[in-house]
């Protein structure tokens, strides 16, 4: 007689201890990991949507991150502004204190070499300043120390060159013609058709063909004594690679030349010689005035100023 020898009971019992152990496993991984989802078996669809958020996620905290270098860099860039604002104050009180006519030649000379520290260190802040090896403000050195005015009797600044300024730093009623006057005036043009400029008449410069006109006339010669000229809009240089300076030092300029609250901009020049600007060289009597130039690049050895060399 066949005889089978069988537990039932233990196997039931093994098969629901191994059901418990998973379901034991399983809840120790989640009370683990802090996580319902931890396999795609747990729950296929919950589970891609979880892994697609927690990449985006990453990436978010990423940009957080490049966001925050970048205030940092920003915070950088502030506190050397900051420190070059407070030694230009410095700057600008020394000039005001030394023409006040009061001073000897000593003290003048005292206060140009504290002048002359504070302009190295702003051209040492501006040059030097970086943030993970990157310039903050530029790559080309540009010591402004070669263009300091020198200490004189009176001051720093002649004291027959007046110009009343705002507490911000801008010069008060830049506009001093109408726009109807302004196009009421005999143009460059036709001063330039005629070969002449009279005297004590104005003449409106609308344009940047009008301005390099000007140039030419005064460079060629043609006195400009007792002339105001008058610019009607803002001229941009951009198209002009080596500007040619209003003025030379045989043919200077000797007018008066009103900018009318506007701005030459991109102004740029490239020379081996000396007296380079905006104007070249002008003579003793003339007048620039309620003019802005901006976005300049020089690159000559010596005498040169954004607005005058």
């Amino acid at each position: 007689m066949l005889s089978i020898n069988t537990d039932l009971s233990g196997l039931i019992i093994q098969n629901s201890m191994t059901s418990s152990t998973a379901k034991l496993n399983q809840a120790i991984e989640r009370m683990s990991t802090g996580y319902k989802i931890n396999h795609a078996k747990d729950n296929a669809a919950n589970y891609s949507i979880n892994t697609e958020m927690t990449s985006k996620l990453g990436a978010y905290n990423v940009a957080a991150d490049n966001v925050s270098m970048g205030i940092d860099l920003l915070a950088t860039a502030s506190d050397t502004i900051s420190q070059m604002q407070t030694r230009g104050e410095r700057l600008r009180s020394l000039i005001v204190q030394s023409r006040n006519g009061t001073y000897g030649a000593q003290s003048l000379e005292s206060m140009q070499t504290e002048a002359m520290s504070l302009v190295s260190e702003i051209t040492r802040l501006y040059t030097t300043s970086n943030y993970n090896q990157i310039d903050l403000f530029t790559n080309t050195p540009y010591d402004i120390a070669e263009h300091l005015p020198q200490a004189s009797p009176t001051g720093f600044i002649n004291p027959n060159t007046s110009l009343e300024v705002r507490d911000d730093g801008f010069i008060l009623d830049p506009v001093e013609y109408s726009k109807t006057q302004v196009d009421n005036m005999i143009t460059v043009t036709k001063a330039y058709n005629d070969g002449a400029f009279e005297a004590n008449k104005e003449y409106s410069v609308s344009n940047l063909d009008e301005l390099q006109k000007l140039a030419g006339m005064v460079n060629s010669g043609i006195d400009t004594t007792n002339v105001t000229f008058v610019l009607a809009g803002d001229i941009d240089l951009e198209s002009i690679a080596n500007w040619t300076p209003i003025g030379t030092e045989t043919n200077m300029f000797k007018g008066k030349f009103n900018g009318n609250g506007h701005v030459i901009k991109n102004l740029k020049i490239k020379s081996n010689t000396s007296f380079q600007g905006l104007f070249g060289v002008t003579a003793s009597g003339s007048e620039i005035k309620n003019l802005g130039v901006t976005d300049v690049n020089l690159k000559v050895p010596s005498n040169v100023g954004a607005l005058v060399g």
